[in-house]
């Protein structure tokens, strides 16, 4: 291929360590397409590709006292991978597919006590690390990377939610760059 780029294998459930390294070729390929678009010169940063023109727009959010079955039909509903979880306004979690699954199995098994339906906000991740909507895909990329997270919540200079940037996003953002 004369594109740089390796190819992208269907998923499986197995062999994450190939996953993994895809996920980092492409962001050190955002990285050099940065490079290379000036991002080092700050007379050309406005050419680096930016968070607002890549992550989702649409948010399907819950509040931390819905139960879990609800938001496992939101999950399911509307075919995605998080939940934010917002509070009087507030950005206070997140709520994964894997947190989902990982209750319901730990409540199949009886390692987990659910006598009482388990709230959002007991199995969300408080507080979560957000990514302005300004920033550059290459730094949003490298926090994901560094987190080990498969996405980030995008806020606005006021700090206000209005997004959220998945690596399928930056994977949107490769797979054009390699038209």
């Amino acid at each position: 291929m004369n594109s740089g780029f390796i190819y992208l294998w269907p998923r499986t459930n197995v062999d994450h360590g190939r996953r993994l390294f895809v996920f980092r070729f492409a962001v050190s390929q955002l990285f050099m397409f940065e490079f290379v678009r000036g991002v080092h010169a700050e007379a050309h940063q406005e050419m680096a590709p930016l968070v607002q023109d890549w992550m989702t727009n649409t948010l399907v959010t819950v509040t931390s006292d819905m139960t879990l079955d609800e938001a496992d039909d939101l999950l399911e509903e509307h075919g995605i991978r998080r939940l934010t979880v917002v509070d009087n306004g507030t950005l206070t979690g997140i709520l994964s597919l894997g947190d989902v699954r990982a209750a319901k199995a730990a409540a199949s098994a009886g390692s987990a006590d659910f006598s009482a339906q388990p709230l959002v906000g007991t199995l969300m991740t408080p507080d979560p690390v957000t990514v302005p909507k300004t920033a550059t895909l290459g730094l949003a990329a490298q926090t994901m990377l560094h987190l080990k997270v498969s996405g980030l919540p995008v806020v606005d200079e006021n700090g206000t939610l209005c997004g959220m940037l998945s690596a399928s996003d930056l994977f949107r953002f490769v797979v054009k760059m390699s038209d």
